[in-house]
């Protein structure tokens, strides 16, 4: 699956209220995550991130990409 098939990973519906549900995370997550935080931060505006906890840990190769 290529990255522009893959779900959104943050819900920023409410911007600047963005959720990121726990529940949501799959294997490959990683570096979509990053691509929309960048999104986010381009926006120039501050951003409050709600992480609904849940769901499974982060792939052995999310972490690194994520950080």
């Amino acid at each position: 699956m290529s990255q522009q098939q893959q779900p959104k990973v943050h819900d920023a519906s409410d911007f600047p209220i963005v959720r990121l549900e726990g529940s949501s995370i799959y294997e490959g997550y990683g570096a979509p995550w990053c691509a929309e935080m960048d999104e986010f931060l381009a926006r120039g505006k501050p951003f409050i991130l709600i992480y609904v906890a849940g769901g499974p840990d982060d792939a052995r190769r999310d972490r690194p990409e994520r950080h």
